[in-house]
């Protein structure tokens, strides 16, 4: 079994769409973080994250409708440097 996250996993932003900037990424794999929930909640954990140094607050979607669940959602798109 694949160790859920290793000590040495890079990971890195960017703002650009999935689709256009996965071509250009080389050895790195588009990872989407999803947040779905309250706006409150979801302005939380986005912030809680930029505490950690995880993610810029900027790098985060503008909340947006789940089609599934009609609730709220806000997307991130780490990359994954694959070994």
């Amino acid at each position: 079994m694949e160790e859920f996250v290793s000590s040495s996993s890079q990971f890195s932003a960017d703002s650009g769409s999935t689709a256009s900037s996965s071509s250009s990424q080389g050895d790195r794999e588009p990872v989407l973080i999803l947040v779905i929930g309250s706006r409150r909640g979801i302005n939380n954990v986005i912030h809680t994250q930029f505490r950690f140094g995880f993610a810029q607050i900027h790098e985060w979607s503008k909340p947006m409708v789940d089609p599934n669940s009609g609730r709220l959602m806000s997307i991130l798109t780490k990359y994954v440097y694959l070994n």
